[in-house]
């Protein structure tokens, strides 16, 4: 089992979890496009690279602009655990180090 740093971390992640059904933007992005090299998902985890704030938050975005149902508890789940890699909450690696 997982260990998290924090009891913050690990209650952010279960309230995240406890609130997705698989209709993020962010999993149908990464089923869509998940052999593409240019892939956002790729880029960020496999390859460790960074995206820009405006890229993040497009990913975690609906088609109609309107941010993610779970926006706030991935962020927030993310800044409490120090999650080093990939888009949580239109958040980016080097914005949760500073926080």
């Amino acid at each position: 089992m997982f260990e998290f740093e924090t009891k913050e971390a690990e209650f952010a992640f279960k309230d995240l979890i406890k609130k997705t059904d698989e209709s993020e933007p962010c999993r149908k992005e990464y089923a869509s496009k998940y052999d593409s090299s240019t892939d956002i998902w790729v880029e960020t985890w496999s390859k460790n690279k960074e995206v820009s704030k405006e890229q993040a938050v497009a990913l975690c975005s609906n088609e109609d602009g309107t941010k993610c149902h779970v926006f706030e508890e991935c962020g927030l789940y993310a800044m409490l655990a120090h999650e080093p890699l990939g888009v949580w909450g239109g958040t980016v690696p080097s914005e949760r180090k500073k926080k």
